[in-house]
């Protein structure tokens, strides 16, 4: 399973889509505190937070933070 489809699955959204849609109270993912960096690949952090967010990254880290912090 990639990222994107396990945020999509945590966060109960039906869709992909769904994730950069959802009330600013449920954007942020704090089910994320519990997984890993390495988990997922790097580059599948990186993409989670470009099309979540709309915001360039260059780390996993980076790409982690903003995610629970949108």
């Amino acid at each position: 399973m990639e990222l994107l489809e396990y945020m999509v699955a945590q966060a109960g959204c039906g869709y992909l889509s769904a994730l950069r849609f959802l009330p600013v109270r449920q954007r942020r993912f704090c089910f994320l505190k519990k997984v890993k960096l390495d988990a997922f690949p790097k580059e599948e952090w990186i993409e989670a937070a470009r099309y979540i967010c709309q915001q360039k990254v260059n780390t996993a880290a980076e790409a982690k933070t903003i995610l629970m912090q949108r």
